[in-house]
């Protein structure tokens, strides 16, 4: 199963907001009551040092 972060984030350069990406990690998650957990659990996940993305002011960038 592919991980929901890079769905939302396909390629290198691609940015959103927070809430953006948010939302659009929600929408992966159709009528699951935990949606909202997951997609946060994702985005949390991308702070890590081995995942490829950089966060600054509010904006995930998917740097490699």
């Amino acid at each position: 199963k592919p991980c929901p972060i890079l769905s939302v984030f396909p390629s290198i350069g691609v940015s959103f907001s927070v809430r953006d990406a948010m939302n659009k990690l929600i929408a992966l998650f159709p009528n699951d009551p935990y949606a909202r957990y997951k997609a946060a659990g994702a985005l949390g996940g991308a702070i890590e040092p081995r995942m490829p993305f950089l966060g600054h002011n509010g904006v995930w960038i998917r740097i490699k």
